[in-house]
């Protein structure tokens, strides 16, 4: 496919199977029809490897408004983790997070009509500590900037996002136990 056949891409979409499976969509176009290519969130390459943080631009690592230091009257996010803790206000379609900083921002806010819930910062900070912290670069980040140009650039992601042996090893060792309905019963006596 040339890129002046693409129509749009979704990065995340979540239309049909909601955010925790999202998928990514690239609609095109050609001269005999109209398609798109749709590939869940762990098979999309892009989406592989930007979910390790591979290419994040480098803002993400150093970004300077962290801790509310932009100054802004109103914070608006992803809540992830809202299925922790208020999971029947979690509808898998995405809850937005929004902290209100200064009494222009409450102002604001109170005028909107909108359902929410209240909830602590240690609670968001919880499912969100990109609310204080920047996001880690990955430890491949380097390699892949220095490989990105020299070798094919889908290989070049699916090696540098593979997971090493003993994540793959456990990843299997919980999805048996899940198909044999076991896990839970074995966190429970994790717990004890």
């Amino acid at each position: 496919m040339k890129s002046d056949n693409i129509l749009d891409i979704k990065f995340r979409d979540k239309g049909l199977v909601g955010w925790k499976k999202y998928r990514s969509i690239i609609h095109h176009s050609s001269d005999a029809a109209v398609g798109a290519i749709v590939e869940p969130l762990d098979v999309n390459v892009f989406m592989k490897g930007f979910l390790r943080n591979l290419y994040l631009r480098p803002s993400c690592h150093n970004c300077p408004v962290k801790s509310f230091k932009s100054g802004a009257d109103i914070t608006i996010g992803d809540y992830w983790g809202i299925e922790n803790i208020l999971p029947e206000f979690d509808d898998d379609r995405g809850v937005s997070l929004v902290m209100v900083n200064t009494k222009k921002g409450k102002q604001i806010y109170d005028s909107l009509d909108t359902e929410y819930r209240d909830t602590t910062y240690a609670q968001a900070l919880a499912g969100n500590p990109s609310i204080e912290r920047p996001t880690a670069p990955s430890v491949k980040r380097a390699m892949f900037f220095e490989s990105w140009h020299k070798e094919p650039l889908i290989p070049l992601i699916d090696r540098l996002t593979i997971d090493p042996i003993q994540v793959r090893l456990k990843k299997v060792i919980v999805f048996l136990l899940c198909k044999l309905k076991l896990l839970t019963f074995i966190k429970s006596l994790l717990k004890k």
